[in-house]
C-alpha cells in the first residue's frame, strides 16, 4: 500500500525537528524548581526558615555559602503549596572600597555569559546624572541610589538576573534565579501580600 505523502512528510518533519527544551531538573546548584523544603533542607542542612513571608513567600536562608568564588547568604522561596520558585544570592561581605561592587558587578556578569550566552536583557539605569560622566565614581551614584545596573539571562525553564543597586549609601549586589512556570505563582503571591489589609 502506498504512504500518504502527507503524512510521510510530517513524520519526517518530525523526526528532524529540534527537540524541545528540558526544562527538567532546572533550578539553582543542586536544586530544582519545584523540590519542598524538606528536600532543599537535605541538600543545604543548615538553611533555617524565616519566621514571616517575604513578599507572600516562604523563605529559607542560609548563610556561608560559596558563590563564584565569594562567601554568599542563599535565600530559598517557596510558593504556598510548598514549591521552590526562586532562589536569591546575596554577597555580605563588604569589599575594601566600594568601587570593587562595579568590578564584582562586571565579573558576575562575564561569569554568566560564559556559562548561559549573552544577556537577553541588560539594564544601566541612571536616575541622577550626577556622576554618570565620571566612572571612577560610579560606586558613588550605586550607593546613592541614583545607578542601577543589571542583566538579566535565560534558560529554557529558569530566568537569573544580576543586580547592583543601593540604598541610603549601602550597596548591594545579588543574583536571582526564578522558574519561568512559577513565576506568574510568584507575582500572584507578591500582590496577594500588598493587597492585605486593605
Amino acid at each position: 500500500m502506498k504512504a500518504n505523502p502527507p503524512l510521510a512528510l510530517l513524520l519526517v518533519a518530525a523526526l528532524l525537528a529540534p527537540a524541545p527544551a528540558s526544562t527538567q531538573g532546572e533550578g539553582y546548584g543542586e536544586t530544582h524548581w519545584g523540590m519542598t523544603q524538606q528536600e532543599v533542607k537535605t541538600l543545604y542542612p543548615q538553611a533555617q526558615p524565616l519566621p514571616r513571608k517575604v513578599d507572600g513567600l516562604t523563605l529559607l536562608t542560609s548563610k556561608g555559602a560559596r558563590v563564584a568564588g565569594r562567601e554568599a547568604d542563599l535565600g530559598f522561596f517557596f510558593l504556598d503549596d510548598d514549591r521552590l520558585a526562586r532562589v536569591m544570592v546575596r554577597f555580605p561581605k563588604k569589599p575594601a572600597h566600594d568601587s570593587q561592587y562595579i568590578t564584582d558587578y562586571e565579573e558576575l556578569q562575564k561569569l554568566l555569559t560564559e556559562k548561559y550566552g549573552p544577556p537577553v536583557k541588560e539594564r544601566t539605569i541612571w536616575k541622577e546624572d550626577l556622576f554618570r560622566d565620571d566612572r571612577s565614581r560610579w560606586h558613588m551614584a550605586v550607593a546613592a541610589g541614583h545607578l542601577v545596573m543589571g542583566s538579566e539571562y535565560a534558560t529554557a525553564g529558569s530566568k537569573i538576573t544580576v543586580l547592583l543597586f543601593g540604598r541610603e549609601f549601602k550597596i548591594t549586589l545579588t543574583l536571582s534565579y526564578e522558574s519561568k512556570e512559577l513565576g506568574k505563582l510568584i507575582e500572584a503571591a507578591r500582590d496577594a501580600e500588598k493587597r492585605k489589609g486593605l
